[in-house]
């Protein structure tokens, strides 16, 4: 519960159950959650809102594993200052070709909607790859590329790590981003 001192209003209010199970074969992790919560958004109070959401992973081997994620229910369109229904799916895997290299691909799709007419507020995927190389117990590197669908933009994010000893570590890296670029009517180009 979160309260705003200045007039003690309440702006947030939550409640979480959840079950969670853990299995020996292939390592699978399921839970179910619920939430149910209130939300006061720009003055205006919202209750009724809450999720349900499915989990599952596995690690069927060293070199193979996977989740996915099912969440659906009615959540705060803030943009809009609405209620919407929601739903969020996604798939991610952990691949080891080789025991110093894990490439782990996922992607993510959302999408919410107006209850009244099911008008969509918006939708779309991210996806997301990320690449790990163990050169030596020493050095190492990483990169990772993700496509947003919401802003039509790429990420580049490489990044290479030296540990000269447990205590010290020399990173060199960078962020690489593209993404269309869009002028509004009364913009100046």
């Amino acid at each position: 519960r979160r309260w705003d001192f200045i007039d003690g209003v309440c702006r947030y209010n939550q409640l979480n159950a959840s079950i969670e199970i853990n299995t020996s074969i292939a390592q699978t992790y399921l839970s179910a959650n619920y939430q149910d919560y209130y939300e006061r958004w720009q003055g205006e109070a919202f209750d009724g809102l809450g999720t349900v959401s499915l989990n599952v992973n596995s690690r069927f081997s060293n070199m193979l594993g996977s989740g996915a994620y099912l969440n659906w229910g009615k959540g705060l369109a803030r943009f809009a200052a609405a209620k919407a229904n929601q739903t969020g799916y996604g798939i991610s895997f952990s691949i080891k070709p080789i025991d110093r290299l894990t490439i782990e691909p996922d992607i993510d799709y959302f999408r919410m909607t107006r209850p009244s007419d099911g008008e969509r507020y918006f939708s779309g995927y991210v996806t997301r790859t990320r690449t790990q190389f163990q050169a030596t117990k020493a050095l190492s590197f990483r990169f990772v590329v993700q496509y947003d669908d919401f802003s039509r933009g790429w990420d580049f994010d490489p990044l290479m790590t030296y540990r000269l000893s447990p205590f010290s570590v020399f990173y060199l890296g960078s962020t690489v981003d593209y993404a269309e670029v869009t002028t509004f009517p009364n913009e100046p180009i």
